[in-house]
Parts: C-alpha cells; sequence; structure tokens
C-alpha cells in the first residue's frame, strides 16, 4: 500500500524554482532518504508535505487521501508531522509526558470532555498513553520513560 506519494509536486518563490515536478512514493513500511546539498529543496519538500507551506502545483497524497493544501495542524491530526532540529522539551516533565504532547495532537475528545472527565476522554487518554510507550519503546529508551527530562544526556533528549 502507497503511504505517501506526490505528483509533479513544484514550489516557486518568485523566479526561484525551489521544487520542480517531484513525483515520489513511499510503501507502508518503507523507509527512504531525501539526500542533496545545501538549497536543493529539501527542507522545502518536508514543508510542503507537512503543511507548513503550499505548493505552487502538483498533489500530495496520504494513505490516498489528496492532502495538498491542508494547515500543518490538520495534516499532523492524520499522522504526518515534523521535528526541527531544535527539540525543545518540558525539562521538568518526564520522557512521557513529553511524548504525549505529541500523541495528544490524534485525541478527538475535546476541551470540554477532557474537563469533565468523560468516559470517552479517559479512552482516548488511554490510547494516546499506550501510544506515547510504543514510541518510546521503539526508540530504545522504554527503561527512561519515567526520567525527567533534563535529567536526560543530550543524546536522548
Amino acid at each position: 500500500m502507497v503511504l505517501l506519494e506526490t505528483r509533479g509536486l513544484s514550489k516557486s518563490y518568485g523566479k526561484l524554482q525551489a521544487v520542480k515536478d517531484l513525483d515520489f512514493a513511499v510503501e507502508e513500511g518503507e523507509l527512504r532518504g531525501l539526500i542533496g546539498p545545501n538549497g536543493a529543496g529539501k527542507t522545502t519538500v518536508f514543508n510542503l508535505l507537512t503543511g507548513f507551506d503550499t505548493p505552487t502545483a502538483g498533489r500530495i497524497f496520504f494513505k490516498g487521501e489528496n492532502i495538498t493544501g491542508l494547515p500543518a495542524h490538520k495534516i499532523a491530526q492524520k499522522g504526518i508531522a515534523r521535528a526541527f532540529q531544535q527539540s525543545y522539551l518540558f525539562m521538568w516533565s518526564t520522557v512521557l509526558e513529553n511524548v504525549l504532547v505529541g500523541c495528544h495532537m490524534s485525541c478527538r475528545a475535546g476541551a470540554l470532555r477532557e474537563f469533565l472527565h468523560t468516559g470517552f476522554a479517559r479512552r482516548q487518554e488511554r490510547a494516546a498513553r499506550q501510544k506515547a510507550l510504543e514510541i518510546i519503546d521503539f526508540m530504545g529508551m522504554g527503561s527512561l520513560a519515567n526520567e525527567l527530562a533534563g535529567g536526560l544526556s543530550h543524546g536522548h533528549q
């Protein structure tokens, strides 16, 4: 199954063509890299895929759905997010709590249900916690889940 695909993806800034007619597809379970010299358009591609910028032409599909031009928060809710080179952690929170911040993007309970602590909100919270623990385990940091982020080495942060 194709997970992520672009067709004719292009981005221009005035006369500068940062990305031109990019076609690629990533199958589920496949890893790909984007390599090129400074100024080749790598960051622009990531900005387009994650909704931080809109293409001049072309389309982006995620799990078969056209996500071209959607705002970043909508794309993140679908499961595509980016990490910036600078990491910002809540140093007085645990690794688990820091990862939960990102996992809450997929929660659909809403502020009122969270405030009222409804059954739906509790189920969403349990699912987010489970997902966060899976991510932490995937990163090989399961034993650090309850450690404060500020106490971790820079490599672990």
